[in-house]
């Protein structure tokens, strides 16, 4: 099967080939899945945007003639169903093409703004390190290496080491190659700088000072734009995906006692138009407001001790003997039984404990587990949730409900569901995303405390000694146990990789790292440290601004949604009521509201409209007001639940 889709791949593609290998499409396309990182040949990337648009063009065409001719429709225009077919195939092939263009290009763009992001703290580690004399590769080198805090920053970095390991380019050729691809403008400015600086030979120091700095004015700019920009996107979602549905509605409720037929468009604008157009543009927002990572995934296990003790992992826990051997089961004679019996005693308290201490650990691992990858708390809220909607489900069936009456207990079970599926997921993620938080209000002034007792002449495990001693919040006991740490074990280095792990935060990570490396390569920490705070201080203190700014916007969503709920509910009564004009109407023509659509029915599809547009806002909500989607449970969750409720109420009852 694979060889038989190769050689109708291999052939696909030289038939496609004097087609996909114009000069000018071949280097666009290159140059984006270079900026990507998408390791494809840009002629195999073509033809295979051929194939996949010739196909989905052919599925959708056959479908829609197959559609026209079961309904019997254009049954008079002989050229109508081949024409209309024709054009939907027409239309398929090019969203699909369109969309194969532009899918490494918005690639692109988002690894663009993650290694924006990312730049004050790369430039920051480099700084440090240069004041160390390192040389200018082991620097790209290192921030290479830490893949997991800086992302597609060290990516970008790892290029250029591939570039001199494996290429044999020398390190000037090999930052041109990589700026001359790189998606980021900044990136790419950073790496002309350093080739200037190494063909001039100026000092590393000064340029990686004045970088840090300039950095510094460009986060704020940044930052400052993706606040502009979200706010913008919050409009977009407030007038695209929440007015125009609902005066859609209105307009065809109010429509339909004088166009039979034109209430067919509701269930298309409930189930397709809003879930769909809801997911496209949280896509869109992800890609442009890409979320602060919380957490440093994928740690690697660090050993306990650096002395000797390399084979023991840090996980091992050293326990007392089993209490077997450590207390016999026969007393030697001569003992008497109240020493038998005290024996007895002491091995019931140590199966006790050791009890308790394996509940403890377990239920330790599980919710570290959960509050790491809080979606993999749906292996058991998942579970609940279908257990829910299976017994509903078959509750409603035994009953005996039909139609439009099981289409509303339905929603109610799918609901009710979905909701004690997404509790568990979302409760750990809001203890992850407030742990993290606090983790970064408390780094600014650990750092300035910290760069205040270098510039005094204070060692940085002395620091860490009294910042245990005087420190307040979530930092102030981990800063203690670097000290013993470095006690037990006398390696600061490790102690503080030990430490940022614990911590499992992205922020401390990377001033972790800046520590490390640093205090490895120079004592005098001061400037470094004065620029992490300031760096530290400045990106909270817009985070907090951008957090105020979208809370407004989340605030207008359940402003609008409120309106969007009135609305629908009184155009439910007002039209599709027993005493409604739309019933006047149907009375008065001597038919229905309209063909295929009664109004109990237009009722229900009324309530799954709200259930679903207030599924949708609480999710644009949690994306919007917080940066995570998973944010958007608990308003999903709230938003679903009333809509619901009101027209239970209120429209239903």
């Amino acid at each position: 099967m694979a060889v038989t889709f190769r050689r109708f791949s291999s052939l696909w593609f030289r038939a496609l080939e004097p087609v996909v290998s114009t000069a000018q499409s071949n280097a666009a396309t290159a140059k984006a899945l270079r900026a990507a990182r998408i390791g494809m040949f840009p002629e195999w990337y073509m033809a295979l945007s051929y194939l996949a648009s010739t196909a989905t063009a052919l599925v959708l065409g056959a479908a829609m003639w197959a559609a026209l001719a079961a309904t019997r429709a254009l049954a008079g225009f002989p050229l109508g169903r081949p024409l209309l077919a024709v054009m939907v195939a027409a239309f398929a092939f090019l969203c699909m093409r369109l969309g194969f263009l532009a899918y490494p290009r918005l690639t692109a763009a988002g690894r663009a703004r993650r290694i924006d992001a990312e730049m004050p703290s790369v430039v920051t580690l480099c700084y440090a390190l240069a004041q160390g004399n390192v040389a200018p590769l082991e620097i790209i080198r290192a921030v290479a290496s830490e893949r997991n805090a800086y992302g597609e920053a060290a990516v970008e970095f790892g290029v250029v080491i591939r570039n001199v390991e494996w290429l044999g380019l020398d390190l000037v050729s090999a930052l041109k190659e990589t700026a001359a691809t790189s998606p980021s403008a900044r990136l790419r400015s950073f790496f002309d700088g350093l080739v200037t600086m190494l063909n001039s030979g100026a000092d590393a120091k000064d340029y990686f000072m004045h970088q840090a700095k300039t950095e510094l004015n460009e986060a704020d700019m940044a930052l400052e734009k993706d606040l502009e920009q979200a706010s913008m996107l919050a409009e977009i979602y407030v007038s695209g995906l929440l007015v125009l549905p609902l005066l859609l509605m209105v307009v065809i409720s109010g429509l339909a006692p004088l166009a039979a037929g034109q209430t067919a468009l509701i269930p298309f604008i409930v189930f397709a138009f809003i879930p769909l157009g809801t997911i496209v543009y949280l896509i869109l927002v992800e890609t442009l407001l890409p979320p602060v990572s919380l957490e440093v995934p994928d740690l690697d296990a660090q050993r306990l001790a650096d002395f000797g003790l390399a084979s023991v992992p840090a996980q091992t826990r050293l326990l007392p003997p089993p209490w077997e051997t450590s207390w016999p089961a026969n007393v030697p004679e001569g003992e008497g039984k109240e020493a038998a019996r005290e024996a007895r005693r002491l091995r019931r308290e140590i199966m006790v404990q050791r009890f308790r201490q394996r509940m403890v650990a377990s239920w330790r691992r599980f919710t570290g587990r959960m509050l790491a990858h809080p979606t993999d708390a749906l292996q058991f809220s998942g579970l609940v949730g279908a257990a829910v909607i299976i017994g509903g489900g078959a509750v409603a069936w035994i009953n005996g409900l039909r139609g439009n009456d099981l289409a509303l207990v339905g929603t109610g079970v799918l609901v009710a569901g979905a909701i004690c599926a997404a509790i568990p997921v979302s409760v750990f993620h809001e203890i992850r995303v407030r742990r993290a938080r606090r983790v970064e209000e408390t780094i600014p002034d650990n750092l300035t405390k910290l760069a205040g007792f270098n510039e005094r002449g204070i060692g940085l495990l002395q620091s860490f000694e009294i910042l245990g001693r005087s420190a307040t919040g979530p930092l102030a006991a981990e800063f203690r146990a670097v000290e013993r740490d470095v006690s037990w074990n006398g390696n600061l280095v490790s102690a503080l990789r030990r430490m940022r792990q614990r911590v499992n935060a992205l922020a401390m990570s990377k001033v972790g790292i800046l520590m490390e490396r640093a205090s490895a390569a120079t004592g005098n920490l001061r400037e470094v440290l004065d620029i992490a705070a300031t760096d530290a201080t400045k990106r909270e203190s817009l985070r907090g601004t951008r957090r105020q700014a979208m809370l407004s916007y989340v605030v207008v969503i359940y402003i609008v949604f409120a309106v969007f709920l009135y609305v629908l509910y009184m155009v439910a009564n007002l039209f599709y009521g027993p005493a409604g004009l739309g019933a006047a109407a149907a009375s008065t023509t001597g038919g229905g509201l309209s063909q295929g659509l009664q109004a109990q029915t237009a009722r229900v599809l009324f309530a799954q409209a709200a259930v679903m547009q207030g599924i949708c806002c609480g999710m644009v909500a949690g994306r919007l007001g917080e940066g995570y989607v998973l944010s958007g449970l608990k308003h999903a969750a709230i938003l679903g639940a009333s809509a619901y409720a009101v027209f239970l109420l209120g429209v239903l009852a």
